[in-house]
């Protein structure tokens, strides 16, 4: 790819923040336009599984990123919504491809922020993008406020509901996964010693009849709080105005209700919840490719991760640095040809293990994680001799 290439990165958060800093390292100019009109500090913990950090470490500031996590739980314990203890299950990490490391979203977009800063990569807020028109030589991108971008490439990293994708593959709708979520922070005073000390090095879950609690202790020192997730199942997706817009105390007297005879934690928890996130998740279907003429998807855009694994994040720093590494080293459209081929097999074999579904909580994490590695300093070995070779 030349160096005269510029790429408008559609969406400021973690895959697109990414982008834009690996595409600088790769020699190739961006800018980032992100929906939202200013950087909003919000979201639950995730994990970052190894080869998430690898990208970090070959992006420079994985020491940043680990001073601002934690390590992740390495245990489940399994209860019924009685507070009835069933088992318990340790996490090997020779199994799960090595440790995994706690962040909030609002810790790990600060200190890509401040990257992308250091690096003079321009971020502007309030873009919504309405459409993108190709040219021989260039891309416009235009936003719902009539101004326009322009460049050389678009990079698609504008989460699950994506524009950028329904731009290019209007076809392939995304689907309600008949799932919902309402993740919690709470403060760990509103536990008992005996309910903390549960908690210690463990991720556990409280399933009832019609939906589970996941719960964790993220933090360290002076710096802690209580993570959870309630994920239940619906036949028929709820109306927006009923969950993602219900006013917070209507929707936490609407939980209490529902957890109204569990013992344990989870009441607890959801009354003294400083924020509620609910969130209906979608899936999609495999798409023909990630790019389309002089645009490309990365992350979420691409594989609607179940956020119930925190593989999302993972995903999208290894596409982000993948993409780059291509485009660094060819045009765009072998660059784009390489990007799929060389990562969607492996990935999608680890998306069809995503639980969308209640009834096997042990399924978070007994399945292998690993992620394809990024090799950024490697060259690439695209070449006619190592090419599979015809028959005969």
């Amino acid at each position: 790819m030349t160096h005269s290439s510029k790429a408008l990165v559609i969406g400021g958060g973690i895959a697109g923040l990414t982008a834009s800093i690996c595409l600088d390292m790769a020699g190739l100019e961006s800018e980032v336009y992100e929906a939202y009109p200013s950087h909003k500090e919000a979201g639950s913990s995730f994990v970052l599984a190894p080869s998430g950090q690898e990208v970090l470490k070959s992006m420079g500031i994985f020491e940043e990123v680990r001073e601002n996590s934690f390590d992740a739980a390495n245990s489940s314990s399994f209860f019924t919504s009685n507070n009835e203890f069933i088992g318990r299950m340790e996490w090997n990490p020779s199994v799960l491809g090595g440790e995994f490391l706690s962040i909030g979203r609002t810790e790990l977009l600060n200190v890509l922020l401040a990257e992308a800063k250091r690096r003079e990569i321009r971020v502007t807020y309030g873009k919504k993008l309405h459409s993108a028109v190709t040219s021989p030589h260039d891309i416009k991108a235009t936003f719902e406020d009539g101004t326009e971008g322009h460049g050389t490439l678009l990079i698609g990293a504008d989460g699950t509901k994506s524009r950028t994708r329904s731009l290019i593959f209007p076809h392939i709708p995304l689907k309600h996964s008949g799932v919902w979520c309402i993740f919690g922070k709470s403060s760990p005073d509103c536990l008992s010693y005996d309910e903390l000390a549960a908690l210690r090095n463990s991720m556990n879950s409280y399933e009832g009849r019609t939906a589970t609690c996941f719960v964790t202790h993220d933090g360290t020192g002076d710096n802690q709080s209580i993570s959870w997730v309630l994920v239940g199942t619906v036949e028929r997706k709820i109306p927006v105005k009923n969950f993602e817009r219900k006013p917070k105390e209507g929707l936490r007297s609407e939980l209490l209700d529902f957890v109204h005879d569990w013992q344990g934690p989870v009441p607890a928890l959801i009354k003294e919840a400083g924020a509620l996130t609910p969130v209906q998740l979608h899936c999609l279907d495999a798409l023909p490719a990630w790019s389309s003429g002089r645009i490309a998807l990365v992350g979420d855009a691409i594989h609607a991760a179940s956020p119930l694994l925190g593989l999302g994040a993972t995903f999208a720093l290894g596409d982000a640095m993948y993409l780059s590494k291509m485009l660094r080293e060819h045009d765009y459209p072998d660059a784009f040809s390489y990007y799929h081929h060389d990562r969607h097999a492996h990935i999608r074999s680890i998306s069809a293990h995503q639980p969308f579904t209640l009834g096997a909580s042990a399924a978070l994490f007994t399945f292998g994680q690993g992620v394809p590695p990024v090799d950024w300093e490697g060259t690439d070995s695209h070449t006619l001799l190592n090419a599979p070779q015809p028959r005969g």
